[in-house]
């Protein structure tokens, strides 16, 4: 009596189940048709990981909340990315001190806005997005300056040189923006332009010199 599969191969004795010579024969004779079939039919990409991702626009401050009760200032910060709808699974806000080395993350998801509380200071910020074929490059850099909000309740900060050159250009493009009507809206290079151009004027202290045009500038973009 045959008690082993060893011993039923050896006999062949166990149906379908082919010697080890057999089975090596089988296995070379399958495989040329497994790689004709490979490629006549390449493997699909899906269209969320088919492209790399550019670097995401430079995040842009959407409002600011200044408490005069405290030293805090809190600014809703937005960006957006070109292939926001090609299969963007993440993005990473980083922030960090204008005079320091490393970044710190602030924020990771998949929301294009994000509010933060700062205090007076000077301060970096950066985006970038990811995806399933991995992690896109940085924005460019936002500075960001945030002054105590005690400060706007005092006496008005003299116009500097450098204030008055923030202002002239912040009016030029805010001008660009009235005289494109409807079709400024969803405009990124004039979003862009703008943002920069606000970047400029509260590097200079602009919204301590002339709140106004940075109040309305802010709400523009």
């Amino acid at each position: 009596q045959i008690r082993t599969i060893e011993d039923q191969k050896a006999v062949g004795l166990l149906q379908g189940y082919p010697s080890s010579g057999q089975l090596g024969n089988s296995i070379s004779q399958q495989q040329p048709q497994q790689q004709d079939s490979a490629q006549a039919q390449p493997a699909k990409q899906s269209p969320a990981t088919s492209r790399p991702l550019k670097p995401c626009r430079m995040p842009y401050v959407l409002e600011e909340s200044p408490d005069a009760s405290c030293r805090m200032v809190g600014i809703t910060l937005e960006w957006t990315c070109e292939f926001s709808k090609a299969g963007v699974t993440e993005y990473q806000l980083q922030k960090k001190k204008l005079d320091a080395n490393d970044f710190e993350v602030v924020y990771e998801g998949k929301e294009t806005e994000c509010v933060i509380d700062l205090l007076p200071g000077d301060y970096v910020f950066r985006v970038r997005a990811r995806n399933f074929q991995g992690t896109g490059a940085f924005s460019q850099e936002l500075v960001y300056i945030t002054h105590d909000p005690r400060e706007a309740t005092k006496t008005p900060v003299p116009m500097t040189e450098g204030g008055r050159a923030a202002e002239a250009h912040l009016n030029k493009v805010a001008k660009q923006v009235i005289d494109s009507g409807p079709s400024a809206l969803g405009d990124m290079e004039l979003a862009s332009t703008l943002a920069n151009a606000l970047n400029e004027a509260r590097r200079q202290k602009l919204d301590l010199m002339n709140k106004d045009i940075v109040y309305k500038s802010s709400t523009m973009l």
